[in-house]
């Protein structure tokens, strides 16, 4: 930690990566790992790999897109997408607000 940084700044820091550890510790796969789509039912190594080529990495990704652009680059037939968006709507989203507020003198 540099002398420079405020303690704000750090506990920032220190909250978003405990999000992010335990997040990935509950899903088995860093958050922001290129197959993070592998802990889907039903996506392999394979399948991962061909989605993050085609531009497809993440859950948001995952879940703006249509079932049948999904199968296509999979080359799998309707309704193999459909579960895994379905899956993919399940998952919890995490968000973390924080408030600056003045120090009062004491």
């Amino acid at each position: 930690f540099h002398r420079s940084e405020s303690v704000s700044n750090l506990d920032f820091r220190f909250v978003k990566n405990m999000i992010h550890l335990c997040v990935s510790i509950e899903r088995n796969s860093w958050w922001d790992s290129a197959g993070v789509l592998k802990q889907l039912s039903g996506i392999g190594s394979g399948y991962c790999r061909l989605l993050a080529d085609a531009g497809i990495a993440s859950f948001d990704a995952f879940s703006k897109s249509h079932p049948r652009q999904i199968e296509s680059i999979v080359k799998k037939k309707a309704p193999f997408a459909v579960s895994l968006l379905e899956q993919v709507a399940k998952l919890p989203v995490l968000s973390v607000q924080i408030k600056s507020q003045k120090r009062q003198a004491l």
